[in-house]
């Protein structure tokens, strides 16, 4: 993973004690459950077990702060992707 100093800020800054939790999120990227129904298939959330896991391989230190981080942009993810 790359460090704070390490990261694009071309498009969004990212406060040093975030970066962990932006890493987090967007390597979780093939982590979501999908529904599908009638009017189509749409994400519903993370795998939370494969986020666990996911932070217990990395070995990230305060993995309760990170995970309610990465839950924090999953709701906002998901808000913009039902405005869509």
């Amino acid at each position: 993973m790359l460090g704070p100093e390490q990261k694009d800020t071309e498009h969004f800054l990212v406060a040093p004690e975030n970066w962990t939790t932006v890493e987090v999120f967007l390597a979780l990227r093939t982590q979501w459950r999908w529904l599908a129904g009638m009017g189509g298939a749409f994400r519903a959330g993370l795998d939370y077990a494969a986020v666990e896991s996911f932070l217990r391989l990395l070995k990230v230190k305060d993995r309760s702060r990170v995970f309610n981080g990465v839950m924090i942009m999953e709701k906002a993810a998901m808000e913009y992707w039902n405005e869509q």
